[in-house]
């Protein structure tokens, strides 16, 4: 122990006489530590701990692909959505998410959440029910509309103090005002990391992040 405590003593007066090289040394260990970590909780999250819908392997993610091109794929429209969703003979159910994000203000310091803007069917369709309260209808996701939020469970504990009668109340995200009108349970988490989440409404040229969609489930 005598040595080791000797070797410390010596390493610190050295790091201490080189503090540009001791600084670029620490800033060097803290980034790769914390890319190493971000990488592992992905790869921990989608292989060791997959998401735990009904029916995963039902699942499919849609894009586009021009003709003739191998390599590139590209998000649908939201034209292409729709029709997809009319016209589709092969899939149970087709929902679309965005990510996004949002400035909560109000009830407590400002915060910036981790958000989706999901399409109505979306939670229905992976077989997401809420915990408080209830998802979003159609109508929420019509043009002009989309003023209800649902909060997660870890966001509703933390800055509602778990209110059960949280629903019905409004929440202020980027200056305007939504009603909340369902709470996910604690184990639900989709997109990942997501805190709270608003109605998608399919109309414009903007693209949503990813389209679902399920099989038929194939009756023998």
């Amino acid at each position: 122990m005598n040595a080791l405590l000797q070797d410390f003593r010596y390493a610190f007066r050295t790091l201490l006489k080189s503090r540009g090289f001791t600084a670029l040394a620490v800033i060097a260990l803290a980034l790769g530590i914390g890319a190493n970590t971000a990488i592992f909780s992905v790869a921990d999250a989608f292989l060791r701990k997959p998401v735990a819908f009904p029916h995963l392997n039902r699942i499919v993610m849609l894009f586009n692909r021009t003709p003739g091109d191998t390599q590139g794929w590209e998000y649908p429209s939201p034209a292409d959505y729709l029709d997809w969703q009319k016209q589709s003979r092969s899939f149970e159910q087709i929902g679309a998410f965005q990510w996004s994000s949002f400035n909560l203000t109000g009830n407590g310091d400002p915060e910036k959440l981790q958000g989706a803007k999901i399409s109505a069917d979306l939670f229905n369709m992976i077989s997401a029910k809420p915990l408080l309260g209830r998802t979003f209808s159609a109508e929420e996701t019509e043009a002009g509309r989309g003023q209800e939020a649902i909060l997660s469970y870890g966001l509703w504990e933390r800055r509602f103090s778990s209110d059960p009668q949280v629903v019905g109340k409004r929440v202020t995200l980027g200056g305007r005002s939504y009603d909340v009108v369902g709470v996910m349970p604690r184990d639900f988490s989709f997109p990942m990391s997501t805190q709270i989440w608003t109605p998608l409404a399919m109309s414009g040229t903007k693209r949503p992040c990813a389209i679902l969609a399920t099989w038929f489930r194939w009756r023998c």
